[in-house]
């Protein structure tokens, strides 16, 4: 029993460190993009906006406090799912796992990228002077949203067949 729930613990803890430098890192680069996007919503949404921090640290840090609760589901869910695979596959299923999601934020985030077309569905507020990189980060924080989601639910179906065929050949 206390093996079993180390597992989980583990797999949630990985997972949110995974999610937290994923979040840093996305939000270093989209930064760059439009630091409006930042300084005029995503600071004054997370409480930052009077934080005495360099912005770009500010932004990788938001990028932790919006990401690391997807690591807590995340993990949890496939480490419940890795219970049930045989100790020597763990780790493999859980980097399978978590590369799956990853790829999938990526490709999300690079499509939804692509897809800025009705601004008018975006919130803008007030001093604004680039709007079309404020609206591409946006795009791509949604998309990588969407993407993230997309590759939970595609890891959720997948550990189990993959577990499925390992017990399988193992009974051979």
């Amino acid at each position: 029993m206390i093996q079993k729930i180390v597992l989980i613990f583990v797999s949630v803890a990985g997972a949110v460190v995974i999610a937290s430098a994923y979040g840093a890192i996305h939000n270093l680069i989209t930064y760059q993009i439009s630091p409006e996007y930042f300084t005029l919503f995503k600071f004054i949404q997370f409480g930052m906006s009077k934080t005495m921090m360099p912005e770009l640290i500010k932004a990788m840090y938001v990028g932790v406090l919006a990401s690391w609760w997807m690591g807590v589901f995340i993990g949890g869910v496939v480490g419940c799912e890795l219970l049930f695979a045989q100790r020597q596959f763990r780790a493999l299923y859980f980097g399978i796992a978590t590369m799956l999601v990853l790829t999938c934020a990526i490709l999300g985030a690079m499509i939804f990228d692509h897809l800025v077309i009705d601004h008018a569905l975006y919130f803008l507020p007030p001093g604004v002077t680039d709007a079309a990189s404020f609206y591409l980060v946006g795009s791509i924080h949604n998309g990588s949203y969407a993407g993230g989601f997309i590759g939970t639910i595609i890891a959720i179906l997948m550990l189990p067949i993959l577990i499925f065929r390992s017990r399988k050949k193992a009974d051979l």
